[in-house]
């Protein structure tokens, strides 16, 4: 097997082809196959794991973002919330006292009412 006829062979295939059919050894056949293979080397396995890092880098910067902004948006929430609970309290405790006289009104009387005779029931003493 000679170099110019290695030299002719476009593809790999037709290279196992002339090795199958001449009976080259393994030492000539990787003499003669390294001009083919060098001449099919690319890039492409490194272009494509240049993407792939880029693909990560931009995916892990989203996740990132997103979880940052989901922890103000979770505190804002939060505050939010605080907030309603602390104005529930001041309307509940307003509602239950009249502005002027400073008593209580008959909803609060009535709880406050339940309240004592279930104590008195529970403690076998009268409710009134």
């Amino acid at each position: 097997m000679n170099q110019q006829a290695a030299d002719s062979v476009k593809s790999i295939d037709e290279l196992w082809q002339m090795y199958a059919a001449s009976g080259l050894e393994r030492a000539d056949f990787d003499r003669v196959s390294q001009p083919v293979i060098d001449s099919h080397f690319t890039l492409l396995p490194e272009l494509i794991a240049g993407l792939a890092a880029i693909l990560i880098f931009f995916t892990v910067n989203l996740l990132v973002m997103n979880w940052r902004r989901n922890r103000r948006y979770q505190a804002l929430v939060d505050e939010h919330q605080q907030s309603l609970e602390m104005s529930r309290e001041q309307i509940e405790q307003a509602s239950g006292k009249d502005p002027v006289t400073g008593l209580v009104n008959a909803s609060q009387f009535e709880i406050l009412l339940d309240i004592e005779c279930r104590r008195a029931v529970r403690e076998f003493t009268p409710c009134l």
